[in-house]
């Protein structure tokens, strides 16, 4: 479904947490978007996210009346599904916050739910927007045969963080740190390499007072035969160190780093001349990639090529996650 005669999309924003701030710089640097509508439940995010947008705050079951044409979901990882589906059967197009939902099952029911109302569902993996992500991705190929892979994301998040808000750290709303902060790594591995055909898991909760691992060390086989590891863990001491990416391939070895993938700190592939990119900062990584994902959303919505993150990509990602976490039940 396209709407290309609308100018500017009216958008609804469910949840004012701390996540919509990126979203304010997204949609608030673009023409093809209006915020017209705020909700969240708890009255401090309300008001907060009221004046922010400037847009008129709502009660979720009068919806309908706004005459939006885009629901942006921003609540609690558990609660995605649920108000991704009312907001489809409300006859709105959707983009969620990552991760889509906490299970395979719940994904694809929005999926056929928007089939069925002939809406679009995307989710927010904002991460394959930086430019550093995008070099590699189209110069992938070049690499060869892959004989290698190793990510690790080692990131901070203090016990404050969890203590926050009562969400956070259960595994019915939050899930785990590969649903949260870690949603972004596996995209990229499932994007660039597809699902794992074999996977090895171990996981531990070494210090953080919460219903799942605070780290997590998978091994993994790729189609073809590639192996790899993934590390990840939120008890860096002070700060977020690093998300970092190596490839060995049979022609060339790639490696990036910084904060979040965005640094290009080895790039060996033959034939090939790329911009080196080098750290930035966090709000660039997520800010940055927030107004390009609204970018590629509004192609979509006036059926134009985009390269938005659609359902059907994103169950692959949340697919690969449950794969990761039925390995540490062996």
């Amino acid at each position: 479904m396209s709407l290309k005669a609308v100018q500017p999309f009216r958008i609804v924003l469910i949840g004012c947490g701390r996540v919509s701030r990126y979203h304010l710089k997204g949609v608030s640097e673009s023409p093809d978007f209006n915020v017209i509508g705020v909700c969240d439940t708890q009255p401090d995010a309300l008001a907060w996210g009221a004046q922010a947008f400037d847009a008129r705050p709502f009660e979720l079951e009068k919806v309908r009346a706004l005459d939006a044409h885009l629901a942006v979901i921003c609540t609690p990882s558990g609660d995605h599904y649920r108000h991704a589906r009312d907001m489809l059967k409300a006859g709105l197009h959707v983009l969620i916050e990552k991760p889509a939902t906490l299970n395979s099952e719940d994904l694809e029911r929005l999926i056929d739910l928007s089939l069925s109302k002939n809406l679009r569902l995307f989710v927010v993996q904002q991460q394959r927007f930086l430019s550093s992500i995008q070099t590699l991705k189209t110069h992938f190929s070049k690499l060869g045969d892959i004989f290698a892979v190793q990510m690790h994301l080692f990131w901070s998040r203090p016990q404050s963080y969890f203590d926050r808000d009562n969400w956070r750290g259960t595994r019915a709303l939050d899930g785990g740190i590969l649903f949260n902060q870690g949603a972004h790594s596996v995209d990229l591995l499932a994007w660039l390499f597809g699902v794992p055909t074999s996977i090895h898991t171990q996981t531990k909760t070494l210090r953080r007072d919460i219903e799942f691992e605070d780290t997590i060390v998978c091994n993994f086989e790729f189609k073809g035969g590639a192996l790899g590891t993934i590390t990840s863990t939120i008890l860096c001491a002070d700060r977020n160190f690093e998300a970092g990416l190596t490839i060995v391939g049979e022609k060339g070895i790639v490696r990036l780093g910084g904060m979040s993938f965005e640094k290009i700190e080895v790039w060996d592939v033959p034939q090939t001349q790329v911009q080196r990119f080098g750290d930035r900062a966090t709000d660039y990584v997520y800010e940055n990639g927030h107004r390009k994902t609204y970018i590629e959303v509004a192609k979509a919505l006036r059926g134009e090529k985009h390269l938005a993150v659609e359902g059907e990509q994103a169950l692959k990602t949340i697919g690969f996650i449950e794969k990761i976490y039925k390995a540490s039940e062996v």
